[in-house]
This record gives structure tokens, sequence and C-alpha cells, in this order.
């Protein structure tokens, strides 16, 4: 049995796209008196993250422009898989299973479960 190779990527784009989904998270969530205390107490890190801060504009539309990137490829390759290994669905199903299976995976995987993890 082939194991194709979208198996082996749709995990770990979901992986990619569950980190930069924390990364927003946390970045953004930090208060003013989190990032004064970050700057004193851990000066080497605050330099490395000073940017998010300064221009969070920019980081937003980053984050959310490969995010985006991101979900579009995992559901390409949802698409392909589905249509590998099932191919007795008609087209309709196909696309309901495709929405449905990605829809759920992007949505618990790379956006819910990561982000509940940055906020706390």
């Amino acid at each position: 049995m082939e194991i194709h190779l979208y198996v082996v990527l749709v995990p770990i784009l979901l992986l990619v796209a569950a980190v930069f989904a924390a990364t927003e998270a946390s970045i953004l969530s930090l208060s003013r008196p989190q990032i004064e205390a970050l700057r004193q107490e851990r000066p080497s890190v605050y330099k490395k993250i000073r940017y998010f801060f300064e221009r969070p504009d920019s980081f937003l539309a980053t984050i959310i422009v490969c995010n985006e990137c991101l979900n579009i490829l995992i559901g390409t390759f949802i698409v392909e898989l589905l249509h590998i290994y099932w191919t007795g669905l008609d087209p309709v199903g196909m696309v309901l299973m495709s929405v449905i299976v990605s829809s759920s995976l992007l949505l618990v995987v790379s956006e819910i479960l990561p982000k509940t993890f940055a906020f706390r």
C-alpha cells in the first residue's frame, strides 16, 4: 500500500497553521504591563519580538496571509486525498465531504486548540 505525499503534508501544514494561530493569539493578547515586564526581565526575548508590538498591523496581515495560504493548501490536499481514496463519491458528495473534513480539521487543530493554549 502506497502512502500518498498529501497524507504526510496535511498534518505538517496543520501544525504550521497551528503555530501561526498560537503566535497571533499569544503576541496580540499581551497587555502593556506584560510587555513592559518582558522588556525588563527578558530583554533578549523582547528584542526579538519588539517589531510585532511596534507594527501590529503588518504582523497581523502577515500571519493572516500565511495562514490563509496554508488553509487553501490543506483544503486542496484534502480534496485530492478524498478523490484518491473515496472514488465512489459523486461530485456533490465529494465537495460536501471535503468541506466538512477540511473545515473541521482547520477549526479544531489549527485555530481553536492553539489559541486556547496560547491564551494560557
